[in-house]
């Protein structure tokens, strides 16, 4: 029997990743989703971020959680009740 390491639990789906699993950690909540809980990220895109990930590159991930938030952080509303953008704020982990 393999004993796999957990990484903590899915932000999603609640169940336990592993580091044999397909998943990515936020970078603004430092939490786990797995590949197939809506990241909308396909298995060859997985392959290809994590090839360009090994090769010392960089690839930056907000989970649909902070991504929701930090949509609506990057706008306001003027005097004019117009939608205004204000650009993307680092946000707080919950």
């Amino acid at each position: 029997m393999e004993i796999f390491q957990q990484v903590g639990a899915c932000r999603l789906c609640y169940k336990m990743v592993t580091l044999r699993q397909h998943a990515f950690e936020c970078d603004n909540c430092r939490r786990w989703v797995h590949r197939l809980c809506g990241t909308g990220i396909s298995y060859n895109q997985y392959r290809d971020i994590m090839d360009h990930h090994r090769h010392g590159g960089s690839f930056e991930w907000l989970c649909p959680t902070c991504d929701s938030v930090a949509r609506k952080a990057a706008f306001t509303i003027n005097e004019e009740g117009e939608q205004q953008v204000v650009g993307l704020q680092t946000l707080e982990s919950t």
